[in-house]
């Protein structure tokens, strides 16, 4: 998810071949749960909340390498009996949080006093805790599955709906970011959907997973542990 992103024969190899390699090492292994972590990036943009069940098809370079992982993945699972589970994280950040990805460039602007780039922030983001994301995939991994070949597919976002220049304005605010942020500035980046939101509600009944951080304590955590020079505010948990 850096940019420039990778070129085309990097995603595959990495975000499908590598997938259906491992999901065939395990395919002997007796009752072994195979979890794929896709993305919200692979649906098709609906202008509303996602549903597990909502298409699969988008230009997205990134995105469109998850929905082949998935394909391939679907046609093992049923040939090979494999317990399949597919959980599809929306945005986030967190702790460990690196490059180019937004708030990782965010924070090193504000480190060195220079404005912050960004497009205008009309397009909708789900935002979740990185840690919120891994309590979700675990409890994936962790919950009883019978003996079936129809995968199971769980999202992970928060349903927020504000517009990106939203939410990161009011990081900056909370977290008191001394930063000037230049909407704009820069252009979407090529096949961006422009609302891209989890509907959660089966991951919310079936896991009892529910987000439990912030977005802005999650950037809070990546500056403290990544940027140590920014004297920000603490923000609550929730």
């Amino acid at each position: 998810m850096q940019h420039p992103y990778p070129d085309a024969s990097t995603l595959m190899r990495i975000n499908v071949e590598l997938p259906a390699l491992l999901a065939k090492a395990t395919s002997d292994i007796p009752n072994c749960h195979f979890i794929h972590v896709s993305s919200g990036l692979a649906y098709r943009d609906q202008g509303r909340l996602l549903r597990e069940d909502d298409p699969l098809e988008t230009l997205h370079p990134y995105g469109a390498s998850k929905v082949e992982a998935e394909k391939r993945l679907w046609f093992l699972a049923q040939d090979r009996r494999i317990l399949l589970t597919i959980v599809r994280p929306f945005s986030f950040t967190g702790q460990g949080d690196f490059g180019t990805r937004l708030f990782p460039s965010l924070l090193r602007s504000a480190v060195e006093r220079r404005p912050f780039e960004m497009s205008t922030g009309d397009q909708v983001r789900d935002h979740s805790s990185v840690n919120d994301i891994a309590r979700g995939v675990i409890a994936a991994g962790f919950q009883p599955l019978d003996n079936t070949t129809s995968a199971r597919i769980f999202n992970l976002g928060t349903g927020d709906t504000r517009p990106l220049r939203e939410m990161v304005c009011s990081v900056i605010d909370e977290l008191g970011l001394d930063i000037d942020i230049r909407l704009g500035a820069r252009p979407y980046s090529s096949h961006e959907p422009m609302f891209t939101v989890a509907d959660s509600t089966r991951a919310r009944e079936q896991l009892e997973w529910n987000p439990q951080e912030s977005v802005v304590h999650a950037v809070w955590e990546l500056a403290r542990t990544s940027f140590p020079s920014l004297d920000l505010n603490e923000p609550t948990v929730r």
